[in-house]
């Protein structure tokens, strides 16, 4: 009996974050929902970062999965997909987060591509920085967030660069 009452909430958490971030997404929101959009931009942040996680690590043990399977004559895994919904912590506890499917799969796909070694550290942070940007404007969040802090603090030059090509672009020059 647990089980169930424990899936139904899980559903309706899932509920709740989709119907959150799309209240947070709406342009024709009243300033109220102000609270709630910050709420749910700290949530999409680290979901995000999750993803992209996720990624890397799904990729490697389906392709550890997909070398044992070819090694024993047997059909290969299918691909990890991403997971538009997500826990994250807050405060003392976890919290249900939602990303819209289109985001999840490319944090997901920059991930697999970052493990993969397709890209290099400050590459992966330029475009997880691009899907951070377009989720904060669906979000309406001004300035937008920073995507993969942990990814920027291996490749503290990519963090330098960004300052200097603002730097370039505010020069009167």
């Amino acid at each position: 009996m647990a089980l169930f009452g424990r899936k139904d909430t899980q559903k309706e958490a899932m509920l709740a974050a989709k119907r959150d971030f799309e209240a947070a997404a709406d342009p024709d929101a009243p300033g109220s929902i102000r609270r709630i959009r910050s709420r749910v931009a700290l949530r999409a942040k680290a979901l995000l970062d999750k993803t992209f996680v996720e990624g890397a690590q799904r990729t490697e043990r389906h392709e550890q999965a997909v070398v044992l399977a070819i090694n024993a004559g047997k059909p290969q895994p299918e691909a990890p997909k991403a997971r538009a919904f997500g826990t994250v912590p807050a405060f003392d506890h976890e919290v249900m987060a939602y990303l819209p499917q289109d985001f999840a799969d490319r944090a997901f796909d920059l991930g697999r591509r970052y493990q993969r070694v397709e890209i290099d550290g400050p590459t992966a942070i330029a475009y997880m920085q691009a899907v951070a940007d377009e989720l904060c404007g669906v979000l309406q969040v001004d300035p937008p967030f920073e995507a993969v802090r942990f990814l920027r603090d291996e490749f503290p030059e990519t963090d330098d660069e960004a300052g200097d090509e603002e730097q370039e672009t505010e020069s009167p020059n």
